[in-house]
Formats: C-alpha cells, structure tokens, sequence
C-alpha cells in the first residue's frame, strides 16, 4: 500500500509542476495603482477604444509624471491615412521613457483619444507558478522520500 500511496504523491506533485508549465502561459491584466487608474480604465471612452479603435505604433515624445503612480504620455503617431498625429494617455500601468516605441490603440474620428494597447499591460502569472511549482515539488519529494524510506514493500 505504501508503494501506491508513494506513486501516487508522485504523480499528483509531477501533475502540479506541468500545471506551473502551463500557466506560464495564462497572462493577467497588470494591477491598477489608484482609484482614479481604475476609474479610467473603466470608462467607456476606454472600453469604446479597445473594441473599435485601431491599432499601430507610436514614439513617446514625453513622460509627464505627476507623482510615482501617475505616468502621463504624450506619443505621436501615424493614422492610417498617413498623417502625423499626437495623443495625451493618461496614467499607464508601464513605466516609459522618451523615446521609447509603445504599441496603442486610437480613435480613428478623434486622434487625440488612446490609450495603450491592452494586451501590453498584461503581465504573467508568478503567484500561480511559484505556488503549483513549490507544491509539486514537496509532493514529489514526500512521494519519493515515503517509498525510499518504506523499501518499496506494501
């Protein structure tokens, strides 16, 4: 009996580490610093932008930082039309400097409404990495450690 018991914290701590793998690859949105960051990001201008705007690159031309959570950015940027165009995004999530090429998505009627693209403030999983990772390990090891210490005798 000692020896499925042993197999069998094996198998479950082996299941917990290829469950850390995978959620190498489940992304969460990145965490708001304010009530005023979450306020805007709610909004419906915002939520309008992220399903109908358009998508392209921009340069930022100036980080305006209003306090250690508030980034404001001023990018420009080309339009589908090929013209030259300029955007006020307020509070980012990232940290960004001048200079820097940042992905956004704009209101193709109103040039001056954007906002970072959503997918770039997405950041990956560590708390349910490190957890199924650690369990799997002691689980393993407790498998192993159970049937080395038992001689592998039912």
């Amino acid at each position: 009996m000692k020896a499925r018991v042993s197999h069998l914290l094996q198998a479950v701590g082996i299941l917990f580490m290829i469950i850390a793998m995978v959620s190498l690859f489940i992304s969460k949105p990145m965490r708001f610093s304010s009530f005023e960051q979450r306020k805007l990001y709610e909004s419906t201008i915002y939520q309008q932008l992220e399903e109908a705007g358009i998508a392209t690159k921009a340069v930022v031309s100036a980080v305006i930082n209003e306090s250690e959570l508030a980034r404001n950015l001023l990018v420009k940027f080309f339009t589908q039309e090929g013209k030259r165009a300029e955007a006020y995004i307020l509070l980012t999530k990232i940290a960004y400097n001048e200079g820097d090429l940042v992905n956004i998505v704009y209101n193709p009627e109103n040039t001056q409404q954007a906002r970072i693209a959503p997918k770039e403030e997405m950041e990956l999983n560590w708390p349910l990495f490190g957890w199924c990772m650690v369990m799997g390990i002691i689980l393993f090891w407790l498998g192993h450690f159970r049937y080395k210490v038992s001689g592998g005798l039912e």
